[in-house]
């Protein structure tokens, strides 16, 4: 007996399908159902462990299903094609119901890589590498089966009203789930009380670290808002970082309408050239590190051009050649370096660059980053008072969190 997906009613063969076609579909589905799991395993809810967009698709409500990342669902969508492939190439009654169940799998895959494809260009407006890819599958997969029913048109039992109506149905439960079940976008943690020191001579502001006791002030770190702010605050991030730069026009928004907050800003780049927490099987964006420098010598040399320079490298650049070649919505380090340029000129950029201590400042960052009590490890991470703040920042969230802290002073 052939090893065919295309059945009569009586279960045997049309021989419409080859193994090889059937080989083809095993491969992508295991494509799928590898990338899938990876996503799962690794699903990032409150913020960048690595540096790339998924960070935003991750803290946002649309990657949960249920509370759960809803990549189980693309694990179990997968491993139901793999198993509907292997029946069909066994004998017995079992094969046309197989058959349907390829079927089904096909259109809710097909439905899903619309969806999310949507959601991401239209409502997110981030693009997630794995996710695509997942969904690459998913079309690829459609495609093949596809092309299967229109070989077996004609045939009893090849009609796929009913396939297609199970299949969208299918996805109204997972957009159902997504609405309804949103897991945790962010989570703050108590902490012991930090020591926040006012020098008697001048205004400003410092903050010793909880975990690492790194000293930290508003004059020799990078810093939005008034060094005098009543409460100063502390912002790990990353400048690739998609979640980070996500919610970088909502820091920078409550800082401007909160004359009694001001954000110490340390940049974690999460790559092992300025980072030695960051493992080098995962190295993260090359471009991280650069632009990290950037910002400490504008801070450094051009202070007062800071705030602006820093929302230059969270926003998405203008100009098709400022963009970053792999990461369109992030600035290129060229366009970067024209940037600074502009405030410090060329040749003083370059001095600066060379100055040794900006690798020994951000890995001073990255260690007390990564010594922060009961973290999970990820950026953005934002210390007030007794409390972390991880993952999504919206406005609502972030008002609520400075009011909680100032609602816990004695």
């Amino acid at each position: 007996m052939s090893m065919t997906g295309c059945l009569r009613e009586d279960g045997g063969d049309d021989a419409r399908m080859t193994r090889g076609e059937l080989a083809v579909i095993t491969v992508v589905a295991l494509a799928g159902l590898a990338v899938s799991a990876y996503l799962a395993v690794h699903h990032e809810g409150f913020g960048c462990g690595i540096s790339d967009d998924c960070g935003v698709l991750a803290a946002t409500r649309w990657a949960t299903w249920f509370g759960w990342p809803v990549a189980w669902l693309g694990v179990g969508v997968y491993v139901s094609v793999l198993l509907a492939v292997a029946s069909l190439g066994m004998p017995g009654g079992h094969r046309p119901l197989a058959q349907r169940l390829l079927e089904v799998m096909a259109v809710v895959v097909a439905a899903a890589a619309a969806w999310f494809t949507w959601l991401q260009g239209q409502v997110i407006g981030r693009w997630c590498s794995g996710c695509i890819l997942v969904h690459l599958c998913g079309l690829l997969l459609a495609a093949l089966v596809l092309r299967r029913h229109r070989a077996c048109r004609g045939t009893p039992g090849g009609g796929w009203g009913g396939r297609l109506l199970l299949g969208l149905c299918c996805l109204a439960v997972l957009i159902t789930g997504q609405r309804a079940g949103a897991g945790p976008r962010h989570r703050i943690t108590a902490i012991e009380r930090l020591e926040v020191d006012v020098p008697a001579v001048t205004v400003d502001r410092a903050v010793r670290l909880p975990g690492s006791g790194l000293v930290v002030s508003t004059r020799d770190a990078p810093l939005l808002g008034s060094p005098a702010a009543k409460d100063v605050a502390v912002l790990w991030f990353d400048y690739t970082c998609g979640l980070c730069r996500h919610h970088a026009a909502d820091t920078h928004a409550q800082v401007a309408t909160d004359s009694d907050l001001a954000i110490i800003l340390l940049p974690v780049p999460m790559h092992p050239d300025c980072n030695a927490v960051m493992p080098a099987a995962e190295p993260g964006k090359p471009a991280a590190c650069e632009l990290a420098r950037l910002a400490l010598v504008v801070w450094r040399y051009a202070p007062e051009h800071f705030a602006e320079f820093h929302m230059q490298l969270m926003s998405c650049p203008p100009a098709l050649l400022q963009r970053h070649p792999a990461y369109p919505c992030m600035p290129a380090p060229s366009a970067a370096h024209l940037w600074a340029a502009q405030w410090l000129g060329r040749r003083q950029l370059e001095y600066a660059l060379a100055d040794p201590h900006l690798d020994e400042q951000l890995r001073a960052y990255a260690n007390a980053w990564w010594a922060l009590p009961d973290s999970t490890k990820k950026v953005p991470v934002l210390l007030l008072g007794t409390h972390l703040l991880e993952g999504a920042m919206d406005p609502e969230v972030l008002g609520a969190f400075v009011a909680q802290n100032r609602a816990s002073q004695p």
